[in-house]
């Protein structure tokens, strides 16, 4: 018998080879990997998000997300983020937000993920 994925799952197993830039943030504890939203966090470039995200983890005790630039945000790139924390969580790393835009947030609001995303410290 074969086991359904839902959408936001089957994304993180998805694989698109793309190179794209990174910043290292060094952290008094642990390395901390600093990762840009970019722009756009939709569903026309979830995959490539996907990819960077995923590399990011995997290199990281922690991640830190920075959504300040984000001013196109749709379910498919909300459902990604609450993958990449919930993965995050599972393997005992820590999830942590720079910034985080207002339409990332009203987003967030509008789907009921501000706290399943960690956003509540900017939510008004």
């Amino acid at each position: 018998m074969t086991k359904k994925l839902p959408f936001f799952a089957l994304l993180l197993h998805l694989t698109v080879r793309k190179t794209f830039r990174r910043k290292s943030i060094a952290t008094s504890r642990n390395s901390a990997m600093g990762f840009s939203l970019g722009e756009q966090l939709d569903i026309t470039k979830v995959l490539d998000l996907k990819e960077r995200l995923q590399s990011e983890v995997e290199k990281a005790d922690s991640v830190l997300i920075d959504g300040g630039e984000v001013s196109r945000v749709d379910a498919p790139g909300l459902q990604l983020l609450l993958s990449a924390k919930n993965f995050c969580q599972s393997q005992s790393k820590e999830w942590k937000w720079e910034q985080a835009s207002g339409e990332l947030v009203g987003a967030a609001k509008t789907l009921g993920l501000v706290e399943p995303l960690g956003l509540s410290d900017f939510a008004e």
